[in-house]
């Protein structure tokens, strides 16, 4: 493993387990347009400058799994997994409800939490993919697509 500059790609150092969080395998990585990142691990969000150095981790108490993540104006958000269960439909059919908390990190100040998580609860296929657009949050599985507006 090893460190690179997110502004041209060159290798600058080579990095020990002690050096990153759980299995040091990183989910998703999020770039910004200055040259900083989020490296999206399964239960923690890692800042970096430009030149792949930790700016800071996110501070997150709850148990977390960090599945998906996409780039606003002022940070990072972050999907976390929180768990599944059983529920009834309306017409009695057995449905599986799946719990999601959504957090907000701030990439300048190192990723610091911006607020509480906000909880959704869907019914359904898991999402597999986010993107942040125009303000808004596009959560989608491969039956539907849940919009969350930013603010």
């Amino acid at each position: 493993l090893g460190t690179w500059r997110t502004r041209d790609g060159r290798r600058v150092s080579d990095l020990t387990d002690d050096d990153l969080p759980g299995d040091a395998m990183f989910e998703q990585m999020l770039l910004a347009p200055d040259g900083k990142a989020a490296a999206i691990y399964g239960n923690r969000v890692v800042v970096l400058d430009e030149d792949g150095a930790t700016l800071g981790l996110d501070a997150v108490h709850e148990a977390r799994n960090y599945l998906l993540g996409g780039l606003a104006e002022d940070g990072a958000v972050v999907l976390s997994f929180e768990g599944a269960g059983p529920v009834t439909g309306d017409d009695g059919t057995p449905r599986t409800e799946f719990t999601y908390a959504i957090y907000r990190f701030g990439i300048d100040d190192g990723g610091r939490q911006a607020g509480p998580a906000l909880e959704l609860r869907t019914l359904g296929p898991r999402f597999d993919s986010m993107r942040i657009r125009e303000g808004w949050i596009l959560l989608s599985s491969p039956a539907s697509t849940v919009a969350i507006p930013l603010r």
